[in-house]
């Protein structure tokens, strides 16, 4: 305890236990000091109603009830930040005997006047990088005075207050808690917060005793009794904001040069402020309308859309667009996971986790301020994402009884379930096959155009979105036969030719070619892939070596037949025989 304070305790006890003059001279004193504040209070009283000014805002005040044995220096010392305030209070409550006070009597004592015991606030929500104290925060940790909490891009953090009182900090912020403290006796609280960069939002307590809730940044003071409102500072323009949804809200200058009083903000109503002041009171935008009230999202990333005001916004006004994830308990503030802005009407959240959502859309002005809420529920279901559809192609003829389909794997499904049906809107599939663990199936099918699709299936039964859905032809012709194998003749210019056995008019000829390498040969990949109109393939610029072709038809209806017989050829290594006249020659020489 600073020496001081305590020197002031002390002398303020002396002067109540033992008054100067004695208890007869201290009992006068007070009496006449009684008789000359109560001739001043009718005086000023009198002179205000003469006057005709509205009368002095009442003194904020808790009942204490006297407990047996207190008196008024005892009472002050326990519940008064002054001690020494003693003398006031007795005033204030017109107490002619502080030593003799009756269990249950009544003082009044003015909640400026209460001790404050320490509090702290509580970190209820942690979403992304949050710092505290310089490390990382969590869940449960507790911040006590002048502590500072940070987050970084697209983090948020909740705090809780002694008295419920809560503070959302929004991504890239950073606040310090200056002051926590409860009122003693009264249960009131005080919190003060040193918004040094970014956003926060507050829900004030309502109930009573409503505490003394404050937000201050470097160029502007807040100060709220249940409401709700938010502040901002942008500490490269130096440029303070606040909006108020709920409630009042006091707004004033912390630039102490600036002596102009304060504005009483409404709900609806913000306010902007610099090193020069505050601005009037601004109207906030309206809220945007959205086009649906719901939404399922299957596709990733999240991409959301709205329709842009053009009469009350005017076109190209930046936007204010936050992700707040569902936590199905209505008491508990729903996590802000994401924030974006932008001037199009249209944003993208990315790769969001499977859940339930709330768009907060917020049209900003030009002073940047955010105005009123309009509110998108939306979810979130596109895992596990529904698998690749490799074959067949998209408008693809198969030609039998069959239609082989494949698909690539996800790394997210356990199983798969596919659907084929003869319409798009798959009211009665033909095939309905749930436990699919391949990627690939075979099914029996009849001539005719159909429609199919696949989703994936976790290991605890949860089925994916579908994917896109594909078409194919399924007829029961024969495809063309296979070509015969190929015969090569040499040109003049040392070109390999190969002519294959012609099909029907309108066909057209897939070739491959694959090297030869002890016996065997390798069409899966191929060393050469060529399509032409005609049964005739020209190759040149072979490296020496063994190779393999072959070639199929496909017809008009793009149906192609089956492979046709490989032939092998060689290609074989230059003649070494024109350098032995040139040896020769050197050797002459």
């Amino acid at each position: 305890m600073p020496a001081q304070t305590l020197l002031r305790k002390r002398r303020a006890a002396a002067e109540f236990f033992h008054p100067p003059g004695g208890r007869t001279t201290y009992l006068v004193g007070a009496l006449c000091r009684h008789a000359l504040a109560a001739a001043v209070t009718a005086l000023c009283a009198a002179a205000s109603w003469a006057a005709q000014a509205g009368p002095a805002p009442a003194l904020e005040t808790w009942t204490y009830r006297v407990q047996r044995g207190e008196h008024l220096f005892g009472i002050a010392q326990k519940m008064l930040a002054e001690p020494h305030d003693w003398r006031r209070l007795q005033r204030l409550n017109r107490i002619t005997a502080p030593r003799r006070l009756q269990p249950g009597q009544a003082v009044q004592l003015p909640v400026a006047w209460l001790r404050g015991d320490a509090a702290q606030a509580e970190v209820t929500q942690v979403v992304g990088q949050v710092l505290v104290r310089g490390g990382a925060a969590r869940d449960g940790n507790l911040l006590s005075a002048q502590d500072t909490l940070e987050t970084r891009a697209d983090s948020s953090a909740m705090l809780r207050f002694a008295d419920g009182s809560q503070l959302r900090v929004s991504p890239a912020s950073r606040i310090t808690l200056e002051q926590a403290q409860v009122l003693r006796g009264s249960g009131q609280a005080v919190q003060v917060m040193r918004l040094q960069q970014g956003e926060v939002e507050s829900q004030v307590r309502r109930e009573p005793p409503r505490p003394r809730f404050e937000i201050r940044s470097p160029v502007l003071r807040l100060g709220a009794r249940g409401t709700e409102f938010r502040a901002a500072f942008d500490g490269a323009s130096r440029t303070g904001q606040a909006a108020v949804d709920q409630g009042h809200v006091e707004a004033r200058s912390d630039q102490p040069a600036d002596k102009t009083p304060g504005t009483l903000l409404s709900d609806g109503f913000g306010v902007t402020a610099t090193a020069q002041g505050l601005s009037r009171p601004l109207e906030l935008l309206p809220a945007a309308p959205l086009a649906t009230t719901s939404l399922i999202i299957e596709r990733l990333p999240v991409r959301l859309r709205w329709t842009a005001l053009t009469s009350a916004v005017p076109v190209g006004s930046p936007w204010q667009a936050q992700v707040l994830a569902s936590t199905g308990d209505a008491g508990r503030p729903a996590p802000l996971v994401a924030e974006r802005r932008g001037s199009e009407a249209e944003v993208d959240f990315g790769a969001l986790p499977d859940g339930r959502y709330r768009l907060r859309l917020r049209a900003v002005d030009a002073q940047g301020l955010a105005g009123r809420e309009a509110a998108l529920a939306f979810v979130v279901a596109a895992r596990p994402e529904p698998p690749f559809l490799s074959a067949p192609a998209r408008d693809a003829v198969l030609v039998g009884a069959r239609a082989p389909l494949a698909w690539a794997r996800s790394s997210a499904a356990a199983r798969y379930r596919l659907q084929i049906a003869a319409s798009a809107d798959f009211a009665a599939p033909t095939q309905d096959l749930r436990d699919l663990e391949a990627t690939e199936a075979s099914i029996e099918l009849a001539p005719g155009r159909w429609f199919w699709r696949l989703a994936g299936v976790r290991a605890d039964g949860h089925q994916g979105p579908w994917s896109d859905v594909q078409t194919f032809e399924q007829r029961s012709d024969p495809p063309p036969a296979a070509p015969s194998a190929p015969g090569a003749q040499t040109g003049s210019d040392g070109a390999l030719r190969f002519r294959f056995s012609a099909g029907q008019p309108g066909d057209r000829y897939e070739f491959q070619l694959a090297g030869l390498a002890d016996g065997t040969s390798s069409f899966d990949k191929p060393l050469l892939e060529r399509h032409s109109a005609t049964p005739e393939l020209l190759l040149d610029g072979l490296e020496p070596g063994t190779y393999q072709l072959r070639a199929r038809v496909i017809d008009a209806r793009g149906v192609a037949g089956p492979w046709g017989p490989s032939g092998s050829f060689e290609v074989p290594r230059a003649s070494a025989w024109w350098w032995l006249p040139a040896l020769v020659l050197l050797l002459l020489i």
